[in-house]
């Protein structure tokens, strides 16, 4: 299960990367129309109509998929490594109170502020011409990303079950709570590169 759980979320990221557009097309460019002057034995060889392409400004200059998908990975990677870490740090330090070792205890302080810091480095990543817009969808896909590793990351650190879960999580059967992990997943993954 835990290796089809791997394989289903390295699908989802995969296709998410995929889904993205390599170059743009056509439809990104607004055609303008221009009617030249019909063409008449005495003047010039004209066609009737003439095709311009003038480039969208919104893509204009943005370089190549992985310069304009730079931001996204950027977002991705900070929202995965503070997860990872707030979750690591939170099973050494309810391993080490239960056992009574004050060096995982403090290991875990440690991790967990970490996750603290290396989440405020999403903050430049906020467009400030909508920063409301761009928190809320910062938030939404953090909590949506949380909810897809957080827990699988606190069991494999305490050496447990991945699958796992306490409370209202354990309500919900294994398989089911690991579709929904793979779909908030995905769909944090999608917000950040399409948003952003």
């Amino acid at each position: 299960m835990r290796i089809t759980f791997a394989i289903a979320i390295l699908m989802m990221v995969y296709i998410g990367a995929q889904s993205q557009d390599y170059h743009p097309s056509p439809a990104y460019y607004p055609i303008e129309w221009e009617i030249v002057p019909e063409w008449t034995p005495s003047g010039p060889s004209v066609p009737l109509y003439s095709f311009s392409v003038a480039p969208d400004p919104k893509y204009a200059g943005r370089g190549t998929w992985w310069q304009r998908n730079r931001k996204s990975f950027a977002i991705t990677g900070i929202q995965l490594a503070s997860i990872v870490l707030d979750a690591s740090g939170d099973a050494l330090y309810d391993k080490g109170k239960e056992s009574g070792n004050d060096s995982q205890m403090a290991w875990g302080h440690t991790l967990q502020a970490s996750a603290i810091g290396t989440s405020m480095l999403m903050i430049p990543m906020i467009n400030w011409e909508r920063p409301v817009g761009d928190g809320v969808r910062m938030a939404i896909s953090y909590v949506a990303m949380r909810y897809a590793l957080f827990d699988l990351t606190y069991n494999l650190t305490r050496g447990i079950d991945p699958l796992y879960a306490d409370g209202v999580k354990a309500t919900m059967e294994p398989g089911g709570r690991a579709f929904t992990q793979v779909i908030f997943l995905g769909l944090s993954v999608s917000i950040n590169f399409t948003e952003f």
